[in-house]
This record gives structure tokens, C-alpha cells and sequence, in this order.
């Protein structure tokens, strides 16, 4: 999944100038569907512009905010989290016994 910067942000706060990718921040999830878990890997594109980098003005850099989760900066997704308070309270699955079927 991308999230990317609108196009009517893609442009330099400072000179107005149209802003060129750099990089990209990426961060990955942990999905829990049953009978296997997926990962889900976020991109976000990282954009400057090359006026005020050739210029040497203050360059700010654009990128879209990481989405929100049931645990900042964790790496499971709600249906991960779910799973494992169902199994853990509903099932009275010790956590021990729980963590042999997610291996990371």
C-alpha cells in the first residue's frame, strides 16, 4: 500500500517550486487472518525541491504521517491484537504457549 503526498502538496512552502522525490519512508504491519499472518508493507514517498536545494534556502521536506495503530509504534494490526487477547481470555491460552504460533 502507498500513501503519497497530493499532488496540490507537492509544492515547495518556501519559493512555490514543484518538489522531486527523494526517498521513501516504509514501515511494515503484522496481519493476523486465520490460519496464517501476512505482513503489510506502508510506503510513504519523501519529497524536496531542487530550487532550494541548488540555492541553499531553507528545504523542507514533504511525507505523509504514519497512519495511526492500536499501539504506537508497534508492528501488529488489530486483528493481530485481537487474535491474541481472544486466545489469551476467551481460550485461557497462556501467552508462552501463544507466542510458538507467531514466530518472528
Amino acid at each position: 500500500m502507498t500513501i503519497d503526498v497530493s499532488i496540490d502538496e507537492q509544492v515547495c512552502d518556501c519559493c512555490q517550486g514543484k518538489l522531486h522525490k527523494i526517498g521513501e519512508a516504509r514501515s511494515e504491519k503484522l496481519e493476523f487472518v486465520p490460519a496464517y499472518i501476512k505482513v503489510i508493507e506502508t510506503v510513504r514517498p519523501k519529497y524536496a525541491c531542487k530550487r532550494c536545494e541548488q540555492t541553499g534556502t531553507e528545504n523542507s521536506i514533504k511525507v505523509v504521517p504514519v497512519p495511526t495503530t492500536p499501539i504506537p509504534k508497534g508492528i501488529a494490526t488489530s486483528s493481530l491484537l485481537s487474535q491474541i487477547i481472544s486466545a489469551k481470555y476467551q481460550y485461557g491460552l497462556p501467552l508462552y504457549r501463544g507466542s510458538r504460533d507467531f514466530p518472528l
